[in-house]
């Protein structure tokens, strides 16, 4: 089943010309760890074969269990943190990257592997929840609309959390608006390349 798995996957692949395969697998079992760290170590040495390149995405949370980070990463050609989502859509209202929160993830991820192997990913979006509802994702100029178009007066930003955010009423539903900006773009991205990572990836263009 893997061979078959890994020979239409680089068929894929090379159908369109690509340097290789992003893989963004999330909310595993953890009981299968040993299982999908043999997997990828297959896939890579396949790919390689192929001059083809392995990427894994690396969520934060209780989905980080199942990778084995220290020996995958001298398998995959790069790592890439998904340092997002600290509260997503089925969350209460809160940051989507605090500072104090990504900085502990970063810290905690570099301990694995050589830091030029791992691409940091920042999400630059954000999330309006209605209050008693489900969160909808905004982009920045989503967020801008919305803060304008409601007379929001003031995005606070302050510590220790660090992140813009903002409320306002539609229809008698208090909506609370968390964002990323420039200025905590600016942050992350600051902090991530002190740490001599090998990159930095933006969720989402």
């Amino acid at each position: 089943k893997r061979l078959t798995f890994f020979e239409k996957l680089k068929d894929e692949l090379q159908a369109v010309d690509a340097a290789g395969v992003l893989i963004d697998w999330q909310q595993v079992d953890p009981a299968y760890r040993n299982e999908l760290t043999s997997l990828l170590s297959d896939l890579a040495q396949y790919l390689h074969e192929e001059d083809l390149e392995l990427w894994l995405c690396i969520p934060v949370g209780n989905d980080i269990a199942v990778f084995d980070l220290d020996a995958l990463a001298g398998v995959v050609d790069r790592l890439v943190a998904l340092l997002y989502d600290e509260n997503g859509e089925e969350d209460s209202a809160g940051p989507t990257a605090s500072l104090p929160w990504w900085n502990q993830w970063l810290e905690v991820l570099l301990e694995h592997g050589d830091p030029k192997l791992w691409v940091v990913g920042i999400g630059n979006y954000g999330y309006d929840w209605p209050e008693g509802g489900v969160a909808a994702t905004l982009s920045f100029e989503d967020a801008m609309a919305r803060a304008r178009l409601a007379g929001t007066q003031a995005v606070s930003v302050e510590p220790p959390l660090y992140q813009p955010h903002f409320t306002y009423e539609e229809s008698g539903v208090l909506h609370s608006v968390w964002f990323l900006d420039s200025v905590t773009f600016r942050n992350q991205y600051a902090a991530a390349l002190s740490k001599k990572v090998g990159g930095v990836a933006l969720h989402r263009l």
